[in-house]
């Protein structure tokens, strides 16, 4: 299982990157959809720093801009199974209502990066959609599910406490592994 923490302010000194590689982190992803790979130049010069003070080999992400839309925050991972109907906005899941207004009928909606659709039957303040492919939005059932990937975005990027939600990360992951 690979997993990638977010660079950010909070998580670019190359001590920092240093500890979380020696912790088992995979690598680091660089996303550039709000500045350029320039200006991102004293990271990724941290990030070879933190290679060659750790002896492992980081890899590297770099995440180009392009047009992504955010689910607003989850209490608890969500279950979506296919043929089932979910609610997007009000009394459902939780979408920007700009986003909710740009909707039509049988629009296909992706989420969590392509692994699970939906289609929209019915579009107003809310969204009713039919699940047409499933799946959990959470770390343990990612794993459970097979995926090669973890990622973490703000909880590294911009978080007060990286080290500590990589950790949680790693755990979640080397438990579900071992679960397996």
């Amino acid at each position: 299982m690979k997993t990638y923490a977010t660079l950010g302010p909070a998580c670019c000194r190359a001590d920092l990157l240093t500890e979380l590689l020696n912790m088992g982190l995979t690598g680091f992803r660089l996303n550039l959809s709000h500045t350029t790979l320039t200006a991102c130049r004293p990271w990724t010069e941290a990030v070879q720093q933190a290679r060659e003070a750790s002896g492992r080999p980081a890899e590297l992400i770099v995440d180009m801009r392009g047009p992504e839309l955010r689910m607003g925050a989850l209490p608890q991972p969500v279950t979506l199974t296919a043929g089932e109907t979910v609610t997007l906005g009000p009394g459902g899941l939780p979408v920007e209502p700009d986003i909710l207004a740009a909707v039509a009928p049988g629009q296909e909606i992706l989420l969590d990066d392509g692994l699970m659709a939906l289609r929209a039957e019915s579009c107003g303040r809310a969204v009713t959609c039919t699940v047409t492919r499933g799946g959990v939005l959470d770390v343990y059932n990612a794993v459970l599910d097979g995926a090669s990937a973890l990622m973490l975005t703000g909880e590294t990027a911009r978080g007060r406490y990286p080290v500590q939600a990589v950790r949680w990360l790693l755990d979640i992951a080397r438990q579900a592994e071992a679960d397996l």
